[in-house]
Formats: structure tokens, C-alpha cells, sequence
């Protein structure tokens, strides 16, 4: 758990902390520190009850963790083209091991188009949905669901992240993707949504919302597709 304490305390830090540093950079490094949260709980989780099936699962954790700390680094690569498909179920597998110990909470993910591809940032891609799967989680009353669909709408992905949690009233919803802005999360940062949206709308894509106070969220996002990658055509 040290390591997460370490992430609270930093992630708290005020900007001025980072007065030397270009915003950006600033931005990005809160983004990370953020964003790092969430596998590092799910391998916390799992050093609790280590056994040889696990391993596999530990491995892909500190590796997407490696790619969360590299991506200061990578700011401004290349986009490339992988499966969207296959993002999301690895990403739906790691978080259902997350929320393992929670058996109230049923995550399930349905997908109807299997070869679809964008070209986006991977691992930005998946901290975005993570972000937006966790705020889906914590809105929920201790039991619920979060259902995830997958899907091509004409020339568009289609992906919907429901759950029927809590819900946004209309005030905040006009203002929950803003910078710095966190609706009933006491040790909120604004920074989820806000990053997601911002990154899905930089590979031309958009993020909606619609949202029902005692119902539940709908997270709506839409990416271009993109032509199947030269190496992946069938021979």
C-alpha cells in the first residue's frame, strides 16, 4: 500500500509545486500519477493471495504500469492502429480482477463488431476508459452493474459504458468534463473525464454524456475507424 499513499500524497500536491516545469508537462505528470492509481490497487490486491494462476495477470499489471510512466516520454509519437476489440477485453479483464473481491458489482462487456480498428494512443486509450469504468464504479451504491457495448455505427466505433449508479444531476452534468472539476468524490482531482474527453476528441472522436439523478450514467464515445493494418490482412 506504500505506493499508493506515495501517488496520494503527490497527486494532491498544488500546481505551484510544478512552477518550474512548462504547464504541460505539469498537466501530463498529474495525468500520470492519476492514471497509475488504478492497476497499482489491482496489484496491490492481488500480493494479498499470490498463486501460480495469477502470475500471468501480475505481469500484464506491472507492464501496463511500465507503459502509464513511459507514455512522459512517448508525448507526441506516432498514433497506431490496433483492434479495438482486443484493447477492451484486456482492458474488461483487468478490471474485473480489480473489483474481484467486490461480487456485487457485475462488469460485462458485449461486443458486436470484432475487426474494427482506430488509430489512437493504446495505452492512453485504455487508462481513458478505465478512468471512465471507475467512475462508474464508485457511483454505484455498493451493488449494481456496469455494462460496456461495442459496436460500429456506419463509419464509426460505438462504444457505451452504462451503469446505474447514483447519476449526475443536469447542473453538474454541464460541467463534470471540465478540468479540475469532481462531483461527489471527496478526494476527487477533475482529472478523469476531463483527460479522457480530451484524448478521445484528439483522434476525432467524441465523448457524451447522459446521465439520470438515482438511475444512472451513460458514457457515449465514438472514434473514426481506420483501414485493418497491412500486416493483419488475411493472406
Amino acid at each position: 500500500m506504500f505506493y499508493s499513499q506515495k501517488l496520494d500524497y503527490i497527486e494532491a500536491t498544488p500546481y505551484r509545486a510544478f512552477q518550474n516545469e512548462p504547464f504541460y508537462k505539469t498537466k501530463l505528470r498529474r495525468q500520470v500519477i492519476h492514471d497509475i492509481k488504478s492497476p497499482l490497487s489491482a496489484l496491490n490486491m492481488l500480493s494479498e493471495s499470490i498463486d501460480d494462476s495469477k502470475k500471468d495477470l501480475i505481469k500484464k499489471i506491472i507492464t501496463r504500469i511500465e507503459s502509464i510512466a513511459n507514455s512522459l516520454n512517448s508525448f507526441g509519437e506516432p498514433l497506431e492502429t490496433p483492434s479495438i476489440p482486443l484493447l477492451m477485453k484486456d482492458l474488461i479483464y483487468e478490471k474485473k480482477l480489480e473489483y474481484q473481491n467486490n461480487d456485487h458489482i457485475n462488469l460485462s462487456l458485449e461486443v458486436q463488431s470484432s475487426h474494427i480498428f482506430s488509430s489512437i494512443s493504446p495505452e492512453l486509450f485504455k487508462r481513458c476508459l478505465s478512468n471512465i469504468i471507475n467512475n462508474s464504479y464508485e457511483a454505484l451504491p455498493g451493488k449494481g452493474h456496469i455494462n460496456i457495448k461495442l459496436s460500429q455505427k456506419d463509419n464509426k466505433i460505438s462504444i457505451i459504458i452504462s451503469d446505474n449508479g447514483k447519476g449526475i444531476s443536469k447542473e453538474n452534468l454541464k460541467k463534470v468534463c471540465d478540468y479540475g472539476v469532481s462531483i461527489g468524490k471527496p478526494h476527487g482531482t477533475g482529472l478523469g473525464l476531463a483527460h479522457a474527453k480530451e484524448c478521445i476528441e484528439s483522434w476525432g472522436g467524441t465523448l457524451k454524456i447522459k446521465s439520470t439523478l438515482h438511475k444512472g450514467t451513460s458514457v457515449f464515445v465514438e472514434l473514426p475507424i481506420a483501414q485493418k493494418p497491412l500486416l493483419l490482412f488475411d493472406k
